[in-house]
């Protein structure tokens, strides 16, 4: 009786190192993408936390990740899994600081984006350590 329950503890031991372990390769494997993106992209970036998308709906949890800036695009590329923004500066239609979006008051100001593709409007907020400062950039000509 004793083996019997040795082994059943064997296995349910074997099978949560297992699970740990994928999840632990799952993270990585996204970490390692994201850094790799950041990479590609350059220009100035800084932590940030996706607040919500307008088109993504009411529902949405927030998700850290790094916001990029260059002379061609603004991107928030998430940490982990998640919805990664990226916009055209061309696209940008507005760039301002607020403190709602879709219904929620946040206690910090945030970063709101506004844009327009392919006929389609869309914003997000995201908050950063600075939003005045980014509006600025974003505000003046790239390159600039």
């Amino acid at each position: 009786m004793l083996e019997l329950v040795l082994t059943v503890l064997a296995a349910v031991l074997v099978l949560v190192l297992a699970v740990v372990a994928l999840g632990a390769w799952r993270f990585l494997r996204a970490t390692r993408g994201a850094r790799r993106h950041l990479r590609e992209l350059g220009g100035h970036r800084e932590v940030a936390v996706l607040l919500g998308r307008a088109s993504a709906g009411r529902d949405q949890k927030p998700a850290v990740g790094t916001l990029v800036r260059t002379d061609e695009v603004v991107a928030l590329v998430p940490a982990t899994n998640g919805p990664e923004v990226q916009v055209a500066r061309e696209s940008l239609t507005g760039a301002s600081v607020t403190s709602t979006f879709l219904g929620r008051t946040f206690a910090e100001p945030a970063l709101l984006l506004t844009w327009e593709e392919n006929g389609l409007g869309d914003a997000a907020a995201m908050r950063v350590e600075d939003p005045q400062s980014w509006v600025t950039a974003l505000t003046t000509a790239p390159g600039s």
